[in-house]
């Protein structure tokens, strides 16, 4: 596939699902996006503003260990 097709592809938007906000503010993730992204139990999802969009990814933790000072 030429790279200008498979850019255009990535950026291609699709709604998966949608999923209402409770009182508590709570957010369900539908199974269909668990799956899609393999989101597991315990995971962490960032909430990130782009313009005046949300985007919803799955968080990268990075541990690092502190050497003794």
């Amino acid at each position: 596939m030429p790279r200008g097709r498979q850019a255009q592809d990535q950026n291609r938007e699709e709604i998966l699902d949608i999923s209402p906000v409770s009182s508590k503010g709570q957010l369900v993730v539908p199974s269909r996006v668990r799956n899609a992204f393999n989101i597991k139990t315990g995971d962490r999802i960032a909430f990130i503003k782009r313009g005046d969009e949300l985007i919803l990814r799955k968080a990268q933790i990075i541990v690092t260990s502190k050497s003794p000072v």
